[in-house]
């Protein structure tokens, strides 16, 4: 459902509540989105607005939290500059968006019928960018007492 910046999570059916949960408590995030008209899609955008439900958590937004960029795209070009208006967007929340990401043009071409990648240099930087993601999560453990400045 769309995000309504009026309501009260209680105000959500159990699966948006449930989906708030999983945010809550992950340590890292891979976030992918279709590329439209050179921005992320619409629906990508609004799951993202519904880190606004942890603004008061221990651990807000996506603090010290790495996220993963994947963005797909029929053309060349829009799935980088999807990529870019994530990272905008993982900045304002927060978040660590890790160096390498995942660009993947013609993406009618880059998998099968049943969604499986078949580009081997696409499926090797998916994996490379899910470790990354977990090994970088590792380095954002919260420490229990902060060394005086």
């Amino acid at each position: 459902p769309m995000y309504q910046p009026d309501w009260e999570l209680e105000d959500y059916d159990k699966n948006v509540q449930d989906f708030i949960q999983v945010m809550r408590h992950a340590d890292a995030f891979l976030i992918s989105t279709a590329a439209y008209h050179g921005t992320l899609a619409g629906v990508t955008k609004n799951a993202l607005d519904y880190f606004e439900y942890l603004a008061d958590a221990p651990r807000p937004y996506l603090h010290n939290k790495s996220v993963g960029l994947i963005a797909t795209a029929s053309g060349d070009s829009a799935d980088v500059h999807s990529i870019t208006a994530m990272i905008n967007v993982v900045h304002s929340l927060r978040g660590y968006a890790l160096p390498l990401s995942v660009p993947i043009h013609n993406a009618s071409k880059a998998f099968d019928q049943d969604g499986n990648v078949i580009h081997e240099k696409i499926a090797a930087r998916l994996t490379q960018l899910g470790k990354m993601a977990v090994e970088t999560a590792a380095h954002f453990q919260p420490v229990s007492q902060p060394a005086a400045l």
